[in-house]
């Protein structure tokens, strides 16, 4: 049998990623008893976090850099529309199995019936996310709302050292004399609940425009194509 002639150099790091990641799945997926969970392989309730939260986010981002990797080489030796097919066909495998294994859990179960059928599975999920967004980003070129996320990323060091300092004029610069005296963030803070926002609105609305700061220099840098990397 032939041997296919320069086989795709494969991405040691995220094969290893992948399958760490596959492998908790299973971890998760297989206690001995549904009643007796170790505590870290249960999702938490709402707020805090466990390593079995880090399970779907770890894949859609494992799916997200090797879409990039296989896109990049497809497009040397396929057309834009049998490129489209393709993630289609890969698609709608990656839903259907999905499907299959819930019904195969499903009668395993005793369960007959729609409403025991769960669609949106983990499997489903993603496939549905991989072709709308390659179908969105990569095929159709809708890319103006990635902007923002474009250029902190260009300079991601750059904006996480100066959300560090640029916070201190704002707790430290006082509003005010005395004891009434407030940091001009508590003071902006106030300021918006006194706008008729609730505590957690206004606390939103701040932390949203101070994001909005620190895209500023950032946005500058990458105007000036200037990326600065640890």
């Amino acid at each position: 049998m032939s041997q296919a002639q320069n086989p795709p150099q494969r991405l040691i790091s995220l094969d290893a990623l992948r399958g760490f990641t596959v492998a908790g799945m299973i971890v998760v997926n297989s206690p001995g008893s549904w009643e007796f969970v170790y505590p870290p392989l249960r999702h938490a309730n709402w707020h805090g976090l466990t390593p079995t939260d880090l399970v779907f986010p770890f894949f859609v981002f494992i799916m997200g850099v090797s879409v990039v990797l296989g896109l990049s080489r497809a497009r040397e030796t396929t057309a834009p529309r049998n490129l489209v097919g393709k993630i289609l066909r890969r698609s709608l495998i990656i839903f259907a199995l999905g499907l299959l294994l819930a019904l195969i859990d499903m009668l395993a179960k005793g369960q007959f019936g729609f409403e025991f059928f769960r669609i949106p599975g983990v499997l489903q999920r993603l496939a549905l996310g991989l072709a709308l967004a390659v179908w969105l980003v990569d095929i159709r070129g809708f890319q103006r709302w990635t902007w923002v996320g474009i250029v902190f990323g260009a300079n991601a060091i750059t904006a996480y050292v100066l959300h560090g300092l640029l916070k201190w004029p704002f707790l430290l610069l006082k509003v005010g004399e005395g004891e009434s005296a407030l940091s001009v963030r508590d003071w902006a803070f106030e300021g918006l609940r006194a706008l008729g926002l609730s505590g957690e609105a206004a606390s939103l609305a701040w932390a949203v425009a101070y994001t909005a700061l620190c895209f500023v220099p950032v946005w500058w840098l990458y105007r000036k194509r200037m990326f600065i990397t640890a």
